[in-house]
């Protein structure tokens, strides 16, 4: 018996929600993403926050407060 005989028999005895776990990781496995790379091309970040584009606008004086919360991560006193 090969091993991917042994395999499917294996899976043929598994739940679904247990064989679809496994199929997500081997998915996983024949797409590598290595440092920001997959095949050898770069990943372009900048279309991943999109959701509420044309949606949600920032208010009037957004960053006004950037400064404050940036000495409040930092540790630093207002």
């Amino acid at each position: 018996m090969t091993i991917q005989q042994e395999a499917t028999n294996l899976i043929y005895s598994l739940s679904d929600e247990n064989v679809k776990l496994i199929v997500d990781v081997m998915r996983k496995m024949l797409t590598p993403v290595i440092e920001g790379t997959v095949k050898n091309k770069s990943l372009d970040t900048s279309k991943r926050i999109g959701l509420g584009k044309g949606i949600i606008n920032d208010p009037e004086g957004f960053d006004v407060w950037n400064t404050e919360i940036f000495d409040l991560f930092e540790g630093t006193d207002i």
